[in-house]
């Protein structure tokens, strides 16, 4: 049986490599280019390294312009908008997965495989799943939510219950060098600067700062973005607290870095688009309330519209999660918590699990109660 290998040159991709092929699968290797940050190219050459010792073909492909039009233009439109983005399950879906499964396609392949700490089920009414990795520190199906039943009838895990130390001294016996590499939880796009840094960098170029300083760049040119228009610090009733200079520079549930002093602790509760950052107690991030779109079905083809569902929710990627009850309406989902949630962020990501399996996801695109009536 031929797989198609998601190969990143790091730890988790280079034990799937190993053990597929140990496991007597015909491996072909692929790695993609989707920014030129030197950090990338460094990966790839340790992918290309893997390959090599593994005796495994080895193909690069350059995906840099569609990661730049799905991705990253989704990320910069996402935080001028007032919303904290998820990239990663975007990416999960329209790149690296559909990419691995044209090339499993190309290649007369069976199946397609990469480094993540999860399972795919086939369930009693024939369709396919992500599953809960047991191992739950390393559980990365919150971010698989978003994939197809294309994708996942095709999809080997072999990673979803080991033991990531016990990969580390597997990796040992064939590449010292990639057992010791460190886990990354930093986005693949940005390295050694912050996101803010990042959208300024993509929006004015990379020389901005040179760009103002001889004047080419003025204020006017950057208040024409809306994520640096200057606004206004608000409190939950809606009276001015005073100024910001601009919303990239919030955060849901931020209280360092307002650059002003309210003679109390205050909290981001809320980003509106019109640029208002909404400020209040640590009491007033705790909501049970949330609208989803964007929905994407995995264990059940759909929910009938209007009936009540209760399955476990997380919504971020660390989330203990909480029972939850949901309503569909007009391709949203209307959900409402057990347990109040801290700072439910518009932008993220709620997955909804039965037992262990995913039922559904989608982006949250509203908090603290229903905007719409239902």
């Amino acid at each position: 049986m031929k797989i198609i290998l998601g190969l990143s040159g790091g730890v988790d991709s280079s034990y799937t490599a190993y053990t597929l092929k140990n496991e007597g699968y015909e491996v072909e290797c692929i790695s993609m280019i989707t920014t030129d940050l030197e950090s990338q190219k460094k990966d790839i050459e340790n992918a290309k390294r893997i390959a090599d010792k593994l005796n495994l073909k080895h193909t690069v492909i350059d995906k840099r312009k569609e990661f730049n039009d799905i991705v990253l233009k989704r990320f910069i439109y996402d935080y001028e908008h007032g919303s904290t983005p998820n990239p990663c399950a975007l990416c999960n879906r329209e790149i690296k997965f559909n990419l691995l499964y044209d090339e499993m396609i190309k290649a007369n392949a069976d199946m397609i495989s990469t480094g993540h700490y999860a399972n795919v089920v086939k369930l009693d009414n024939g369709r396919y799943a992500i599953k809960k990795s047991k191992n739950i520190n390393k559980d990365q199906s919150y971010l698989l939510y978003n994939l197809t039943q294309e994708q996942l009838s095709h999809i080997k895990f072999v990673l979803c219950d080991e033991d990531k130390n016990e990969i580390r001294e597997e990796i040992k016996n064939f590449d010292e060098d990639v057992s010791n590499k460190k886990d990354s939880f930093d986005l693949c796009f940005i390295k050694e600067i912050d996101y803010v840094e990042f959208i300024k960098r993509i929006e004015f170029g990379e020389d901005y700062k040179e760009k103002i300083a001889r004047g080419l760049l003025n204020e006017e040119d950057l208040r024409n973005n809306n994520f640096l228009r200057k606004g206004k610090f608000v409190n939950i009733k809606g009276d001015v607290l005073g100024f910001h200079d601009g919303i990239l520079n919030f955060t849901i549930g931020q209280r360092k870095g307002l650059n002003m002093a309210f003679g109390k602790k205050q909290y981001v509760v809320d980003i509106k688009e019109n640029g208002d950052i909404v400020l209040g107690d640590d009491k007033d991030l705790y909501s049970d309330r949330f609208v989803v779109d964007e929905i994407n079905f995995q264990a059940v083809e759909d929910f009938e519209e209007g009936k009540e569902y209760n399955y476990f929710c997380k919504v971020r990627y660390r989330d203990k999660g909480s029972m939850c009850s949901i309503k569909k309406f007009n391709n949203k989902l209307y959900c409402h918590l057990d347990t109040k949630a801290r700072a439910i962020t518009k932008g993220q990501s709620a997955v909804f699990y039965d037992e262990d399996v995913i039922v559904c996801g989608g982006t949250i695109s509203s908090s603290g109660g229903f905007d719409e009536e239902i």
